[in-house]
């Protein structure tokens, strides 16, 4: 009797988890989407940039015409890849580089400390030149009135 029903327990959690999968990925679908799209306009970008400086840099725009194809491939995998795929991917190159894989999240959070850091508060130009942010002129000092 108590196998039948670690059976019938180990059945419902195959199926459930089997669905919770499903459910993940089709709602990373639709991101995963708009993400190939975004970097396959960030290819484009790039390509059209390295045309503008060919005449000028030929030798630096075949480098960026490179970095352009590179951009195309990453956004062709991320159309061609279900979501579990990108994530298997990822685990992936994360046990195979994971130095590589630490330093791009220190960059990553590096960069984005500093634009929150940067988006603290509002610039205002004041007449002596000197430029004064909300955040500076109205510290938070923890307490109501004082």
């Amino acid at each position: 009797m108590a196998d039948k029903i670690a059976a019938k327990a180990k059945e419902f959690g195959d199926k459930l988890g089997a669905a919770a999968v499903d459910t993940a990925e089709a709602i990373g679908e639709k991101p995963k989407a708009a993400g190939a799209d975004a970097m396959q306009g960030v290819g484009r970008a790039v390509r059209n940039a390295a045309d503008q400086i060919g005449d000028d840099a030929p030798a630096v725009a075949e480098y960026v015409r490179d970095a352009a194809a590179g951009i195309d491939k990453v956004a062709k995998g991320l159309r061609d890849n279900s979501v579990g795929e990108l994530l298997d991917m990822a685990a992936k190159f994360g046990r195979e580089q994971p130095i590589v894989l630490f330093a791009g999240a220190a960059v990553v959070g590096f960069a984005l400390s500093r634009f929150m850091k940067s988006s603290n508060g509002k610039s205002t130009p004041q007449p002596d030149g000197e430029t004064v942010r909300e955040a500076d002129a109205f510290p938070h000092n923890g307490g109501i009135g004082g």
